[in-house]
């Protein structure tokens, strides 16, 4: 017993050293495995990012290139491989990797997000291939399959959605969208930007030639977090007063998101 114990410590001791799920000491593939299906996952996903889709073909099994040349073409600006799931004695495998993309928004706006790719694989002729089982709405790494029966039960894998227009159009905004100022006085007012954008972001300010009000940004660029400030400047002109009620607008745009901000300065007693 003492030393089946002595013999088993070292196992114990790799186990808790590299954080190992249990269940992944059962479906971890043989190392020339492994390799050999990274190598085919990398080659096919590199000649998508570089738009060589009939090379990408050369890793598609026969059974699925009608889906594949149906199917919309995902590029990715950059891809990384996060984790292979093996079955059916490493003989078919699911991979999730990370592609870096763009998300086409209103106002042809183009923003890069991360999202997750499944795709699933088999081994054929003593090859890995690429192959999708037609069904019912499902998502691949080249969008949404046309219908079809279920063939041989290969279940797509959730993934993840990227964030809505909505969401991405709202981490660009102003703590206010309206500024009073009395027409008879000299002012100062000031609008805070604030990008909670991943990467840069750019301000522009749509020009604007009104000879009493000056406006500046002190930054017009920012990263996620950082804040810009617009000041709105008013200096009566005595030859052209303001009429009490009357209003200006101050537009500026924030890139890659293609956001339009509108602020309007109003003209009190």
């Amino acid at each position: 017993m003492a030393v089946s114990m002595r013999a088993s410590i070292p196992f114990l001791f790799a186990c808790v050293v590299s954080a190992q799920d249990p269940a992944d000491l059962f479906t971890s593939a043989p190392p020339a495995v492994d390799q050999a299906l990274r190598e085919r996952i990398t080659k096919f996903f590199q000649a998508q990012s570089e738009g060589r889709f009939r090379v990408a073909d050369q890793y598609v099994h026969e059974d699925s290139k009608d889906i594949f040349f149906e199917a919309d073409k995902r590029r990715c600006h950059s891809f990384e491989i996060a984790r292979i799931n093996y079955t059916e004695s490493f003989q078919r495998a699911t991979a999730m990797v990370t592609c870096e993309t763009d998300l086409l928004l209103a106002r042809t706006g183009l923003v890069k997000v991360k999202m997750p790719l499944t795709s699933f694989w088999k081994v054929s002729d003593g090859q890995w291939w690429w192959y999708m089982t037609p069904v019912k709405s499902r998502t691949t790494p080249f969008g949404e399959m046309k219908p079809g029966p279920p063939a041989d039960g290969a279940q797509a894998s959730p993934v993840r959605k990227g964030p809505s227009m909505a969401d991405i159009l709202n981490m660009v905004r102003a703590d206010r969208n309206e500024v009073r100022i009395s027409a008879a006085t000299q002012a100062v007012e000031s609008v805070i930007i604030t990008s909670l954008l991943p990467g840069e972001m750019r301000l522009q300010l749509e020009p604007k030639s009104v000879p009493d009000l000056k406006i500046e940004l002190d930054r017009t660029l920012l990263k996620e977090k950082e804040t810009a400030t617009l000041a709105i400047r008013y200096q009566p002109d005595k030859d052209r007063p303001r009429a009490i009620g009357s209003t200006e607008e101050i537009r500026l745009t924030a890139q890659p998101v293609s956001r339009t901000l509108a602020v309007r300065v109003v003209f009190t007693r």
